[in-house]
């Protein structure tokens, strides 16, 4: 419930403070970081865990995850290096997606290892550290549409300040083996790349899609209806990460139920954000972002199926395959994808809304099968 308030206070911070415009661009901004960190990520986390998982060495999590970020800020200081030589706008990119890349690792394996609370008290401090930074720029007179960017990139890396000292401490209280090689976990995680590269592009190629076609300003006031509209996935997260806690302590991982606490409790929420939305977006975000009510709207549908695929990615990638992955992702992306190209130039942003829920829903159903089969076919007990 934190997260609910501290995640909209976020968003109307920089919404009003900044303008549409500004908005647009920092939605857009962080939409390239994620996609950014899907090419770079080798699903290195999950890869780590599920190792941890079988094996039983913890301790290793760390040392193993640093020396990949060690790798991240050479590679990162190569492309800003070149992007200086050679004047290209890589700048920005470059330092958003290692930023990003290194505090999401973080909390993917410290939720693992630790459980959720530490997860959700680290994403409440993203969304504080956000808006400290945006309120400390517009202070001094200078929030715009290059230096939102600095705020993103402060909130990306806040959380380290909680995850770090939990996985220093998870890893000096296990006992336990060597982990595989960092080069031999990318290989074997490089093969999930696309599932989760196309996972990544259902939930952000809307908002790119919508800044590129109808300009910052549309994808502004896009941003705030999805953004609001994915306050229904927060419940649901809890819920995923409760799941891969579950299953790298070795507890039986139960998709079904997982699956079913996620649509409700998504559902739900939905159901309060459709009645207040309207008169929420004018109090707290003011008359410009009134329009973004009907996109929100259409949604909502998508936020709640998308809570449920962030349970199934979980049962898949600590019970199945990358092919697995690969069929939902990629089912759900083409429908999102043919809906786009149907639907944004007669509709606008409201295509896009509907594009998302179209595409996330697809992936949603196709997962409920998987992972139900995956379920079942455990062969091991608590």
């Amino acid at each position: 419930m934190v997260s609910l308030v501290v995640g909209i206070l976020g968003s109307v911070t920089v919404a009003r403070l900044g303008g549409a415009e500004v908005k647009g661009v920092a939605s857009a901004f962080a939409a390239a970081n994620a996609i950014g960190f899907m090419v770079v990520n080798f699903d290195l986390g999950q890869q780590v865990l599920r190792e941890a998982r079988e094996s039983g060495g913890p301790g290793r999590v760390l040392p193993t995850l640093s020396k990949a970020w060690v790798v991240y800020s050479v590679v990162g200081a190569i492309v800003l290096l070149v992007g200086l030589v050679w004047d290209m706008p890589v700048l920005w990119l470059a330092i958003g997606t290692l930023a990003f890349s290194i505090g999401t690792q973080a909390g993917v394996v410290t939720t693992g290892l630790v459980g959720v609370v530490v997860s959700a008290v680290g994403a409440i401090m993203q969304q504080l550290a956000l808006m400290a930074a945006t309120l400390v720029l517009s202070a001094f007179d200078d929030l715009n549409t290059d230096t939102i960017r600095i705020a993103i990139v402060i909130s990306y890396l806040a959380p380290l300040t909680i995850y770090l000292p939990f996985l220093v401490k998870a890893g000096g209280a296990s006992k336990g083996g060597q982990l595989t090689p960092l080069w031999s976990l990318a290989r074997k995680g490089s093969v999930w790349q696309v599932g989760r590269f196309f996972q990544m592009l259902l939930q952000k190629v809307d908002t790119i899609v919508v800044f590129t076609v109808l300009g910052a300003a549309a994808a502004g006031i896009y941003s705030v209806a999805l953004s609001t509209a994915m306050l229904c996935t927060i419940m649901p997260a809890q819920f995923a990460n409760k799941t891969m806690f579950d299953a790298t302590a070795g507890g039986r991982v139960r998709a079904a139920r997982a699956t079913r606490s996620a649509l409700l409790s998504g559902g739900a929420t939905a159901v309060g954000i459709a009645s207040l939305g309207l008169l929420g977006l004018r109090v707290l975000y003011g008359p410009e972002f009134v329009a973004a009510y009907p996109s929100l709207l259409a949604c909502l549908g998508g936020a709640i199926a998308y809570g449920v695929v962030q349970v199934q990615t979980i049962v898949i990638r600590m019970l199945g395959t990358w092919k697995h992955l690969l069929l939902t992702s990629g089912v759900g992306l083409v429908v999102m994808g043919v809906s786009l190209l149907l639907l944004v130039s007669p509709w606008g942003a409201l295509g896009a809304g509907v594009s998302f829920s179209l595409g996330t829903t697809a992936s949603a159903l196709i997962g409920a099968v998987v992972g139900k089969r995956l379920e079942g076919r455990q062969t091991f007990q608590t």
